[in-house]
């Protein structure tokens, strides 16, 4: 056999190799979500697209001992230092890293509180300007200031939520608390 056909063996097997060694799952999966997260990374709106609809498969599948589904991260612990080598397998064929999966979970849910409590906050704003246009219920319209003022107030976003993402998830707000929560489906 002459060396160029043992380098074309060789190269053959190795491509072979990489090609069967790869799930079939993974195959053609070409994402950012494979790259770990970087501090502070805002979310887009195809990023919660594909997590809402690979948690809603994660979440009534059991990769962990008592079927724990929310992993804490903190400063000093990533998700992938806690996780079952069994969901950091199924998360790599999903085409995801296990600490931006769990990075998108959290700040998801961060996204989904500020949404919630700038609705509350209008819908109370709404309230208020509705009662003091009907001239009725000051002593009621001069609580609804101060509880809007302690909302306001209270809201510090230490997330660091930006408008952008809010505006992604404020229309479907109640179906993406059901899906995090694992009381429905995500069906695109």
């Amino acid at each position: 056999m002459t060396q160029r056909k043992l380098v074309i063996l060789i190269f053959t097997l190795i491509a072979l190799w990489a090609v069967l060694s790869t799930p079939l799952q993974r195959m053609g999966k070409f994402n950012n979500y494979d790259e770990p997260p970087r501090k502070g990374e805002l979310l887009t709106f195809d990023e919660i697209d594909e997590f809402l609809r690979l948690w809603s498969i994660y979440f009534h599948k059991d990769f962990t001992a008592g079927n724990i589904k929310q992993i804490s991260m903190t400063e000093q612990a990533k998700a992938s230092e806690t996780a079952s080598p069994k969901l950091k397998r199924w998360l790599w064929t999903q085409g995801w890293n296990v600490d931006r999966f769990f990075y998108v979970e959290d700040r998801l849910r961060s996204v989904v509180k500020t949404a919630y409590y700038r609705a509350n906050i209008n819908a109370n704003k709404e309230i208020l300007k509705q009662k003091m246009s009907a001239g009725s219920y000051f002593g009621d319209a001069a609580n609804l200031k101060k509880i809007i003022k302690r909302q306001e107030e209270t809201q510090t976003n230490n997330e660091k939520i930006t408008d952008e993402e809010v505006a992604i998830v404020e229309g479907n707000l109640d179906k993406i608390i059901n899906i995090l929560q694992g009381t429905a489906v995500y069906r695109p």
